[in-house]
């Protein structure tokens, strides 16, 4: 349901919610910009870097702007099934956090937390998948741990959140 939301432009973000009538706060929870599907998903600072690291762990080098964007980046990746099941779980995570930060009043995870969720729940959801495609889907979880690893070093190191550029 939630990426047939995400693909129609459905999601309930500050932006559509506003447009029904509600009168809270349009901007967006991390950066204060105003929160649409493809800011939220893509451009706010804090979902760029998600997708830079997501991406860069499985040599990807364009991060999307926007969901027709992400469309292209997987047909043109390979492995397509797999890529497709893997953005879906990145998209989750951010959506899920989003609402644990509007809601809930959560602080913003870091990215090494952010890599953690998002390589959980591929994981969990291999438990549906079988033959290549479960295959497929563990070796990109593969490709995942180093850049989490330097990415969790840099933390220890400086306490800082390094951004992971896409060159």
């Amino acid at each position: 349901m939630f990426l047939w939301l995400l693909s129609k432009r459905r999601l309930l973000t500050r932006d559509n919610l506003v447009l029904k009538g509600w009168e809270g706060d349009p901007r967006c929870c991390y950066c204060y910009s105003l929160e649409t599907i493809d800011h939220l998903m893509f451009r706010c600072n804090q979902t760029a870097r998600i997708w830079d690291w997501f991406l860069h762990s499985l040599q990807i080098e364009t991060r999307p702007h926007r969901l027709e964007d992400l469309f292209d980046i997987i047909e043109n990746a390979g492995k397509t099934q797999a890529l497709r099941y893997c953005c879906a779980a990145v998209l989750w995570v951010i959506w899920k956090q989003r609402n644990e930060s509007s809601f809930n009043d959560k602080q913003c995870q870091t990215l090494s937390r952010y890599a953690s969720d998002i390589k959980g729940l591929i994981i969990y959801w291999s438990g549906l998948w079988k033959g290549a495609l479960k295959d497929d889907i563990m070796g990109m979880i593969q490709h995942m741990e180093p850049v989490s690893a330097q990415i969790a070093g840099r933390m220890a190191e400086d306490g800082a959140l390094p951004l992971v550029h896409v060159i």
